[in-house]
């Protein structure tokens, strides 16, 4: 059984290994009162187990309220990169599963995409995008949250989509709470100045980008106060709406690839450990990626199979080197 060692009321230490020697050291009374005073200790320890087990159970069976629908990942690849067309994709979710989507569309600008043909027709881009916000407002639970980053376009022709897709998101239901400035600090490349040093034809450069924050419903998104994982710090550096984040540099095959530090942020400020994250034009995997780094899982779904790949590779590795193992409720090491 091993040696015990527990102070009593009168200050007085029992060691022992078994009954006979309680007798011997103590006597009678001595050892009656280590036994109970050992039952007392596994009486405790049991119920810590139970509780333990009794809040595992429930995560099992659906922390969330019956609003909330579970994915059930024999059914849907959860924490999975889905090669596909995102509005299909998205369809086969359920409804009330995610707690929080973070994408960037396309711009429309002709960047070089793998698959993807970024120059349409202004509508038709629009029109395609809001039948997105719509399957995203529909997966989306009451409260969660929808963060798109997005930025004004063109320099001698200046197009406003930012204002634009603002107004087709809350034309399918959600409600604007903010927007954040993602200063990008990248005008030491700058070199479009229109006419310069004259006011005949100046260009004004942003050196910023947008991300708007919408919720479904309600402001307020249900969660268990153990899975808050914010600290004070990050909290309140994180409400002043002015981020100053590096764009990122190492490109991974993608052209305009999220800094994991932008996704940090909102992950932590806006959900909840153990929540879902949606992506539905992943690129490089970004979401996916500091999704399971912050203890969240993802679904992550991009039309190229390039991306998808690298996506993989990119948390394959990160899981490997960590030694960690993806559950639905966060992240278990094996090593």
């Amino acid at each position: 059984m091993g040696v015990i060692k527990r102070k009593v009321k009168d200050s007085l230490y029992l060691y022992y290994r078994d009954k006979e020697r309680h007798e011997t050291y103590l006597g009678k009374k001595g050892s009656e009162e280590a036994t109970e005073k050992l039952r007392e200790m596994q009486r405790k320890r049991l119920l810590t187990e139970i509780k333990t087990l009794r809040t595992k159970l429930e995560k099992l069976n659906g922390r969330y309220s019956s609003k909330h629908v579970r994915i059930d990942p024999d059914k849907f690849p959860l924490n999975e990169v889905i090669c596909g067309d995102a509005l299909s994709v998205m369809k086969q979710l359920p409804e009330n599963s995610i707690h929080m989507s973070l994408t960037s569309p396309p711009y429309n600008l002709g960047l070089p995409y793998d698959v993807y043909v970024d120059e349409k027709e202004y509508d038709d881009y629009r029109t395609s995008l809001r039948k997105i916000w719509e399957q995203t407002y529909r997966v989306l639970v009451d409260g969660g949250r929808f963060a798109l980053n997005i930025a004004p376009t063109g320099i001698a022709n200046f197009r406003e989509v930012h204002h634009d897709l603002v107004r087709d998101v809350k034309g399918v239901g959600f409600t604007l709470r903010t927007e954040i400035l993602w200063y990008k600090q990248n005008m030491g490349r700058h070199t479009a100045w229109g006419s310069f040093q004259s006011p005949s034809n100046p260009h004004i450069v942003p050196s910023w980008e947008y991300v708007y924050v919408f919720h479904k419903n309600t402001p307020y998104l249900e969660g268990n106060k153990e899975d808050i994982d914010i600290t004070a710090e990050e909290f309140k550096r994180y409400s002043d709406g002015f981020w100053n984040i590096m764009p990122e540099t190492r490109r991974n095959g993608h052209p305009s690839p999220f800094p994991e530090e932008l996704i940090y942020r909102l992950i932590k400020y806006y959900t909840y450990r153990g929540n879902i994250c949606l992506d539905m034009f992943a690129g490089s995997g970004t979401v996916g990626l500091v999704a399971l780094k912050s203890g969240r899982s993802f679904v992550c779904i991009d039309i190229s199979k390039q991306y998808c790949e690298m996506a993989e590779k990119r948390i394959d590795d990160y899981l490997k080197q960590e030694k960690i193992e993806v559950s639905l409720y966060g992240l278990e090491r094996y090593g």
